[in-house]
C-alpha cells in the first residue's frame, strides 16, 4: 500500500514490551505509525462501545479483526523486531518482521494492542480527528 502524502505525519514509536525502552535507542524495536483515518478511527470507537456492551464472541472477533487491520495498514515499518519460526525437522530460524502485517500475524497481542493504544493518542488532537480520510478505510468486517 503506498501512502505518499500521508507519510510526513508519520512518528516513530518504541512500545512498551518487556525492557525495550531501556535497550539503546538503535536497538529498540520502533514502528512508524501514521494516525487512524477518521473514518476507521470512528468504526473502531463504534465496535468498542458495541463491544463494552455486550460481549458476545463473535462481536470480539469482528473488533479485533478490525483492530488488526488498522494497525497493520497504520504502520509503515517495522525495526529491530524478529520472529521465531519453527521447522517440521525441529530446528527454528529467527526472521525480521518488516511490515505491520508481519506484525500483527506474529506478535503478542500486548505489542498489537500498545500500537493501537498509541496511534489513537497520535491520531486525536483537540479539534477532533486528525486522521485524513484519503486512506482507504477498514473494509467491512
Amino acid at each position: 500500500m503506498e501512502i505518499h502524502s500521508y507519510e510526513s505525519e508519520s512518528v516513530w514509536y518504541a512500545p512498551d514490551y518487556k525492557d525495550n525502552r531501556e535497550l539503546p535507542e538503535a536497538d529498540q524495536f520502533r514502528v512508524r505509525l501514521v494516525p487512524i483515518p477518521k473514518p476507521d478511527y470512528q468504526k473502531l470507537e463504534a465496535a468498542h462501545t458495541t463491544l463494552k456492551k455486550i460481549s458476545k464472541r463473535q462481536v470480539l472477533l469482528r473488533f479485533n479483526r478490525m483492530k488488526e487491520s488498522i494497525v497493520a495498514k497504520c504502520i509503515l515499518e517495522v525495526e529491530n523486531f524478529h520472529h521465531r519460526i519453527y521447522k517440521e525437522d525441529g530446528s527454528s530460524e529467527v526472521v525480521p518482521i518488516t511490515t505491520g502485517q508481519e506484525l500483527v500475524t506474529h506478535s503478542p497481542e500486548e505489542i498489537v494492542d500498545g500500537i493501537l493504544s498509541a496511534l489513537k493518542d497520535q491520531s486525536l488532537i483537540e479539534e477532533g480527528l486528525r486522521g485524513k480520510s484519503d486512506l482507504p478505510s477498514v473494509s467491512s468486517l
